[in-house]
């Protein structure tokens, strides 16, 4: 890899859904980091994303993007330093989850779990998981493997919010943040803080790069990257770089 700069999505792409990192993937990352910048940018919270990678040797930093990006930090060692975080507003929350309550009485979806489980609010990004956020894993793999559920109800909020950001993500859900507030967005804003053009510097790993994928900012950046399927496939990326 020539670029200077690693992107990984982690759900679906370092680990599986919210579950932890492998120790062989966290290894590769952190022999990486010693020579490159690593950044890890996921529509998970930041509590989780500090879940899935657990402790950081001393002397390693990795760029922690939380919720699409909208969210960013550095951790190095055990330090954890914010350098933004853009908040949905009151309104902005109070508009989305009633987008998903339209959304969960048109789809009859309150037959797979409680509104109130299926919602997650992050801060600066809301998620809708349709089996509930704490769903077994083999559940939630066979739901909608192809995304053509998700897309239907994507196409569905778009009508309702315009002015919004919406990505089908994860395995189950969808994520919502404000306009532009997706992943190209944490991207430029690495490229800025970094002093480097993404564009020749960064190189992206990714389970959904493909268009309305919560990794299409690789395209849309016109970036190098790398579309996987597993996290095992990643494993194998890693230890070639």
């Amino acid at each position: 890899m020539e670029q200077k700069v690693l992107v990984c999505d982690v759900d679906g792409t370092l680990a599986e859904s919210r579950q932890p990192i492998c120790e062989e993937i966290k290894s590769e990352l952190f022999r990486i980091a010693k020579e490159k910048e690593v950044c890890l940018i996921t529509g998970g919270s930041l509590e989780l994303v500090k879940y899935q990678i657990g402790k950081v040797p001393s002397g390693v930093r990795i760029h922690i993007m939380p919720t699409m990006g909208t969210q960013y930090y550095i951790i190095k060692g055990s330090k954890l330093t914010e350098i933004y975080r853009e908040e949905l507003t009151e309104e902005d929350k109070t508009l989305i989850n009633g987008a998903f309550w339209y959304l969960a009485e048109e789809f009859w979806l309150d037959r797979y779990a409680e509104l109130k489980d299926q919602l997650d609010d992050r801060g600066s990004q809301i998620t809708f998981s349709a089996l509930g956020k704490d769903a077994d894993l083999k559940k939630k793999k066979e739901f909608d493997p192809k995304k053509k559920r998700r897309n239907c109800w994507k196409q569905y909020l778009e009508t309702i919010l315009p002015n919004y950001e919406i990505k089908v993500g994860g395995t189950t859900s969808i994520d919502i943040t404000r306009k532009g507030g997706d992943k190209s967005f944490g991207l430029t804003m690495l490229g800025e803080h970094l002093n480097m053009n993404p564009r020749e510097n960064f190189y992206y790993i990714g389970d959904k790069i493909y268009e309305g994928g919560n990794d299409d900012a690789a395209i849309k950046m016109n970036l190098h990257y790398l579309c996987v399927q597993n996290p095992e496939q990643t494993l194998k990326v890693l230890k070639q770089i």
